[in-house]
């Protein structure tokens, strides 16, 4: 399996009204791909999606994400995944501000993974390490 986190920049204005449309088909599809995930955004322009599953499947779907003209992808990171984060989430629209600590942070180092080796690794893992926070109150919240 593999996931895949990313941040993006909206390219046209999203009221709650889009983002609960874009919620409801993204999830729609990935229960059909069998495909789990989240997604947040910052109320501006900032996307933080997360989306794990079969390989093939997670590929095509970041392919079809990545080429959607009312975003750009900025940066993304993916990982192999041994079980789901999200079990439950086909595709969860976040209130960033439920999980704002989380959110920031992993704003914060998407934006600023650099080319030298051991930073990129140092922040892969605390991204990684936040997808793992946002999991963990996840499965707080199912309990």
């Amino acid at each position: 399996m593999k996931g895949i986190i990313y941040l993006s920049r909206a390219r046209i204005n999203f009221t709650k009204d889009d983002l609960s449309a874009l919620a409801a088909n993204a999830s729609a599809r990935n229960k059909k791909l069998g495909v789990t995930g989240y997604l947040s955004f910052d109320g501006e322009e900032l996307f933080i999606q997360y989306i794990e599953g079969e390989d093939a499947d997670v590929s095509r779907l970041f392919e079809l994400i990545y080429n959607d003209n009312r975003h750009k992808v900025t940066h993304f990171l993916k990982c192999d995944v041994d079980d789901r984060r999200f079990p439950d989430w086909a595709m969860q629209l976040i209130d960033q501000h439920e999980f704002k600590i989380v959110h920031d942070l992993m704003i914060c180092h998407l934006f600023y993974i650099d080319s030298a080796r051991s930073v990129v690794d140092y922040k892969n893992r605390l991204i990684w390490n936040a997808v793992d926070a946002m999991a963990d109150i996840n499965l707080e919240q199912r309990h």
